[in-house]
């Protein structure tokens, strides 16, 4: 079954020249990818693309979302890992607004390939290992077929896959994220040929509000995320909420403040879905976890941080004797 885009976009490069990203924006041109540049397997640094920081700061000025892709000349693993400080140096210099479509790496030189699959996929793994060490989603773009051949391995699944098919349907039986369909496309505000594309998740990075679920989940930290607004995302209140995921993930805290710092780390545990009160987590309030949370809030029981926020039955970040209370009554089935 073919599967329906959420938006098509385009990708360019410095052949595109000066492009006026008004006009490209006013034909409903929903994304964009844009070439940062080139790395090779000689050279320590990323080769700049003309106009890629010109068309970062358009795209965020007309609110255009936007990814970037870098193309690669890299043969070895060790390569990538002296080339790949650079090209995280410029994401997080440049893309201030880059959220919900990745960072790709462009393979298409045959000797990229050449030293094998295994010598592919380490290569890949540097070079998405940077991209999110600096707050950054991470993906690969190929051929339908170069995907078949050169890149079977089953983690790249686990990873943004970009692929090229220019033709009347996407020859990939992998689960890919954007369908680069056509290389001659044209579009009011560009000079000359570009690129189409097809996206198929939601390119602005403003879908609805992730939920807690019965199982504990691993959230991907984005750049600028804070404690306090990653417990919003989840529709807890900021304070208490950045506190409780902050003890969930083994941090110690003391100063409210802490929930507004920057997060420092690629991913965070979120809990599981709990009933307030319900300290072990089989949906039930019962007396005992009522006295259990009575005896904490007295300093005579310590309880896990996963506990400390089942126990936080209003909500305010502190686990009191009105918590107990409010426990107590949903152990007995009073609903006052």
């Amino acid at each position: 079954m073919a599967k329906t885009p959420t938006a098509w976009g385009i990708d360019v490069s410095g052949w595109q020249g000066t492009i006026d990203w008004n006009r490209v924006k006013a034909t409903g041109c929903g994304f964009a990818v844009l070439k940062m540049g080139n790395i090779y397997n000689s050279d320590t640094g990323v080769d700049l693309e003309s106009n890629f920081r010109r068309n970062v700061s358009e795209c965020e000025r007309v609110g255009m979302p936007y990814g970037v892709y870098v193309y690669t000349y890299v043969q070895t693993p060790a390569q990538m890992r002296v080339v790949m400080p650079a090209v995280a140096a410029e994401l997080k210099r440049t893309c201030h607004l880059m959220d919900a479509i990745p960072c790709y790496l462009d393979v298409e030189e045959q000797a990229v390939v050449a030293g094998g699959n295994r010598n592919t996929l380490d290569m890949v793994k540097v070079f998405c290992e940077a991209v999110e060490g600096a707050g950054f989603r991470a993906g690969v773009y190929t051929g339908a077929w170069w995907w078949k051949a050169y890149m079977p391995d089953a983690w790249y699944d686990t990873k943004a896959k970009w692929v090229a098919d220019w033709s009347s349907s996407c020859d990939c039986d992998r689960p890919y994220g954007m369908w680069q369909y056509a290389e001659t496309g044209r579009v009011d505000g560009i000079s000359g040929q570009v690129d189409h594309d097809y996206a198929y998740f939601d390119v602005s990075g403003k879908a609805a509000a992730p939920e807690l679920t019965d199982r504990e989940q691993t959230y991907t930290v984005r750049p600028g995320d804070t404690w306090a607004s990653v417990a919003e995302l989840y529709k807890m209140k900021a304070v208490p909420g950045g506190v409780a995921l902050l003890e969930y993930n083994n941090y110690k805290t003391g100063d409210p403040a802490l929930v507004y710092k920057v997060i420092n780390q690629k991913t965070i545990k979120i809990p599981a879905r709990w009933t307030p009160g319900d300290l072990n987590g089989d949906g039930k309030v019962t007396a005992a976890e009522a006295r259990k949370i009575l005896r904490a809030s007295a300093g005579l029981e310590t309880l896990t941080p996963a506990e400390r926020m089942r126990a936080d039955v209003d909500g305010d970040g502190k686990v009191e004797a009105a918590d107990a209370r409010e426990a107590l009554k949903k152990s007995a089935g009073v609903t006052e």
